[in-house]
């Protein structure tokens, strides 16, 4: 596995197991990187994200770290 697709990976359980925003800072205190590093790979994760249509997306400023549903897929959420 490639260090950007295993840091994308740690990135994404990281924001979808936490029941809070994580800021940046955490994260990189977390796993050992700096704070430029973790925001460098959210938004390449956000990215990602918008261009793939996924059904989330991350919001906030890049270093916030927080997970919505993508617009146009509230009404699959609230069913």
């Amino acid at each position: 596995m490639s260090e950007h697709g295993e840091l994308r990976g740690v990135l994404e359980a990281l924001l979808f197991a936490s029941d809070e925003p994580l800021p940046a800072s955490r994260v990189a205190k977390l796993l050992e990187l700096t704070d430029r590093g973790v925001t460098e790979g959210t938004t390449q994760l956000s990215e990602e994200y918008a261009h793939e249509e996924r059904g989330v997306q991350l919001g906030g400023a890049p270093r916030d770290g927080e997970v919505y549903v993508r617009t146009g897929f509230h009404s699959a959420r609230d069913a």
